[in-house]
């Protein structure tokens, strides 16, 4: 229903969002994500720089130094070292150098020899081509224990880091989330469900504290309010319904006079008619007042039916204005909603009809899904219908009309529609008249409960 404070709806509707601490989990899986994406991605590059740009450097370095040597002695010897190797080829064809090394051309290559994969340095000189062969192995094992294994301990401490962070952030908000746990199972409607909010403050922080402060006492307010709206609707249902009922009584002592004359009887009559639509309205008022006592009935109600009793009630109404009321029954239609609800909502819509019209007709026309009541009485401007369920308010044009009334009858309606999820529908145009409609869009109060039976 639309006014209830916290619906079944809406709270499965946040159970379905992810929460806070759902949300510091993701967030913390995203960051050791992109560090760990990082760090990777610097090992591999510091493994790059470390195999392959600064062993072109040191291997361009030693060739250098081996051109700067054999200029000064041409026999000076080729790097023969544990590892590194050098050839030197005077050949053309280059047969004097191993097979895998007479297709490489001047640069930095790896190839395979003898079951091993070196790196090899070619360059060209005055003698010929010189190949420097370095064996990488003992320099990538350098890399792993001195490259890519400390960033690989920095990687853990950084997960270690993230998770006691994560677990600090967890027990920050976990007052925050207590506190949401406990708003959602609360009921201000219920008597006997408190709010009960002092555990904790003990490990709450400033501002959760502050929130918990001004909850308990927004909730103290709503629950004092609420025992006073019951007391109050209490009171209003015993003081409004005893005058009636006395009412009532002395109508049934004067009915029973066999030889009363006959305008007399009629004037009774009207009086039992007007009480028992104070009834209705008294029961309505104090049901929509009373939210959780309202109910369904097992069984669908027909529409038809109120119409035509309502029409029946609003018969003298509509002669003192010289109006005529004709009722159309298109179509069988009922629903699931209290029938003196349905009848105050029909009541309030035909009062407002009659009320408008002079000398005119007033048709109601009870359709699939709707109720149709159409007039020829004064009609409304735009700006009236914008505020046609507003209580209290009447439009110029009614006040104009000297039709007497509070605005209230309307807005009565309005708080129906809501309920009950129906829907209004007006047409009018000033001095050209009024079309409303009551639709049922379900044909059933879908915003209720129906009543075990």
């Amino acid at each position: 229903m639309a006014d209830r404070p916290l619906s079944d709806a809406s709270r499965r509707g946040g159970l379905n969002r992810p929460g806070v601490r759902a949300r510091l989990g993701r967030a913390f899986a995203l960051q050791i994500a992109l560090i760990s994406v990082a760090v990777v991605g610097g090992v591999f590059a510091t493994a790059w720089i470390v195999e392959d740009v600064l062993s072109r450097e040191a291997l361009a370095g030693e060739a250098k130094h081996f051109w700067t040597r054999y200029a000064n002695d041409p026999a000076q010897p080729l790097p023969d070292t544990d590892n590194m190797l050098g050839y030197l080829s005077r050949a053309p064809d280059r047969s004097d150098v191993p097979v895998p090394l007479r297709g490489l051309h001047p640069g930095l290559e790896r190839v395979t020899i003898d079951g091993e994969q070196p790196l090899v340095y070619v360059e060209d000189g005055p003698p010929g081509r010189l190949y420097l062969l370095f064996k990488q192995d003992e320099v990538s094992e350098l890399t792993l224990y001195f490259g890519v294994l400390p960033l690989a301990i920095i990687l853990l401490f950084i997960y270690a880091l993230s998770f006691v962070s994560y677990r600090l952030s967890q027990r920050a908000v976990s007052p925050l989330v207590g506190l949401a746990a406990r708003l959602e199972g609360y009921d201000p409607l219920d008597p006997d469900d408190k709010l009960k909010l002092d555990d904790l403050r003990a490990s709450a922080d400033a501002e959760v504290t502050t929130m918990i402060d001004a909850l308990a006492d927004v909730t103290g307010r709503l629950e004092r309010f609420v025992a006073r709206e019951r007391n109050f609707t209490r009171d209003a249902s015993h003081e409004l319904r005893t005058p009636l009922a006395v009412i009532k009584a002395n109508l049934d002592l004067l009915e029973r006079t066999p030889d009363r004359p006959e305008a007399e009887r009629q004037s009774l009559l009207r009086m039992r008619r007007t009480v028992a639509q104070m009834q209705a309205l008294i029961e309505s008022l104090l049901m929509l007042a009373r939210e959780t006592d309202l109910a369904l009935p097992a069984s669908p109600v027909s529409v038809n039916r109120l119409v035509a009793e309502q029409v029946e009630l609003f018969t003298e109404l509509a002669q003192t204005n010289r109006n005529v009321i004709e009722v159309h029954d298109d179509a069988l239609l009922e629903v699931r909603a209290p029938p003196h609800l349905i009848g105050v909502a029909l009541a309030n819509l035909l009062r407002n009809a009659l009320g408008y019209t002079r000398d005119g007709r007033i048709t109601v026309s009870v359709l699939g899904d709707r109720v149709e009541i159409s007039d020829t009485g004064i009609g409304m401007t735009d700006a009236d219908r914008a505020r046609l369920l507003e209580p209290f308010f009447r439009g110029e044009a009614s006040r104009a009309s000297g039709t007497p009334g509070h605005g209230l009858g309307l807005a009565i309606v309005g708080r129906l529609i809501e309920r009950f999820g129906w829907r209004l529908e007006v047409v009018s145009a000033p001095g050209r008249g009024t079309t409303v409609q009551l639709i049922f869009p379900d044909h059933s109060g879908a915003n209720a409960e129906p009543s075990p039976g």
